[in-house]
């Protein structure tokens, strides 16, 4: 895409002092705005003359002023044109090479899979940590169980520490007594 170049009339072409000056920063405005909409950036100064680093005298062809003057003459223009530089930019110098493309290609790649790659590592991290509670979960589970039954064991061996302890006085009291274990009447 490219700036369609202002074009004034014979009558235009003929106006003078005030009214020319607001001619003339009409026609910057539409430039900018054609600029903006096209997505064209301002010429770069090839010679590293220019204070903004831009093509003063091919901007002044597209705005059809007579000279690149006219750009720092016009007060209006002076102070709008370091802003629009700004929010603008200025075109790269030179075609980029084939081996730039490719580095630019690459690192835009390896940022799609960087930007992937720690997605995936923060759903892995996520998944971590529910496994991790679960597992906490389960062993908490399964601490308590083995406690109630090891609560159950003691019992159940307190029972039977009492049945042969009781037994056992049976039969000590069986022998004393000459062998009955109860009383006849």
């Amino acid at each position: 895409m490219e700036i369609e170049p202002i074009k004034l009339t014979p009558e235009q072409e003929q106006l003078r002092g005030t009214a020319k000056s607001a001619l003339y920063v009409e026609c910057y405005k539409q430039v900018i705005s054609q600029m903006q909409e096209k997505g064209i950036r301002f010429p770069r100064d090839e010679r590293g003359t220019n204070e903004l680093g831009i093509n003063a005298s091919k901007l002044a062809r597209w705005c059809a002023f007579k000279d690149r003057a006219t750009l720092y003459k016009n007060s209006v223009i002076r102070n709008a044109l370091p802003r629009d530089v700004k929010n603008i930019g200025i075109e790269d110098s030179q075609p980029r090479s084939i081996t730039e493309k490719k580095r630019d290609d690459l690192v835009a790649s390896q940022q799609c899979d960087i930007n992937e790659q720690g997605q995936l590592i923060v759903t892995l991290n996520a998944q971590i940590q529910t496994l991790e509670q679960k597992l906490k979960i389960e062993v908490d589970e399964r601490n308590a169980r083995i406690h109630e039954l090891e609560l159950k064991l003691a019992a159940s061996k307190q029972s039977v520490d009492d049945h042969i302890r009781c037994h056992a006085e049976q039969v000590r009291n069986s022998i004393l007594s000459g062998g009955r274990t109860f009383d006849r009447t």
